[in-house]
């Protein structure tokens, strides 16, 4: 990581990665490739909402038991 670079809350890095001079890495974001000097690096994926789930997690523990 180069000098003059800003990261913000909760930012996860996956080796090998390289931060440019001057780079800002925005909060949230996972970083898998490198931030060229002076660049924003950011990273979002859409939220995706799966409906029931949880209604069909708890009955397939339940049949565990």
């Amino acid at each position: 990581m180069h000098d003059n670079v800003f990261v913000g809350s909760d930012v996860q890095f996956v080796a090998p990665v390289e931060i440019g001079e001057g780079a800002l890495i925005a909060a949230g974001s996972t970083i898998t490739k490198d931030v060229p000097e002076n660049s924003l690096g950011i990273s979002r994926s859409d939220q995706k909402n799966k409906e029931g789930w949880t209604l069909k997690r708890k009955k397939k523990n339940s049949q565990k038991e």
